[in-house]
């Protein structure tokens, strides 16, 4: 895993696990975020991360009309700088890892197959290298 330079990657409020189910909204625009129990402060690239494997998937498929249009929507905002463009792939692995361990720690054999199945499989479903900046 490699080792994140503190200088050359923005900080700010991280949410920790920005998706669709931790957002509230209205007309089809997000209006609030929720479920505020993993926020840190850290680098901003690991919740874009974590946006775009939880975003761009489509069932199973990776869909890259979603991807190019979730990087445009956050660059109009705040433009990426060098070094998080440079560390955003490792960023998605990263985010993509230790979600699958929170999965696999959280699995509860109770809640039968199905589930347990999903779990397992969920990081070798994500094909993270498809994750990928423009440059």
């Amino acid at each position: 895993m490699t080792e994140f330079p503190v200088d050359g990657l923005a900080r700010s409020i991280v949410h920790g696990d920005p998706r669709s189910v931790n957002a509230l909204f209205h007309n089809h625009q997000v209006t609030a975020l929720i479920d505020w129990e993993e926020t840190t402060i850290g680098f901003s690239i690991f919740d874009l991360a974590h946006l775009a494997i939880f975003g761009c998937l489509n069932g199973q498929e990776f869909d890259s009309q979603r991807f190019n249009a979730l990087i445009d929507g956050y660059q109009s905002i705040r433009d990426l700088w060098t070094e998080e463009r440079r560390y955003f792939e490792e960023a998605v692995r990263y985010v993509a890892c230790v979600t699958y361990l929170w999965l696999i720690l959280r699995e509860d054999p109770d809640e039968g197959e199905l589930e347990a199945h999903w779990a397992s499989n969920w990081y070798w479903n994500l094909a993270v290298d498809r994750l990928k900046l423009a440059t």
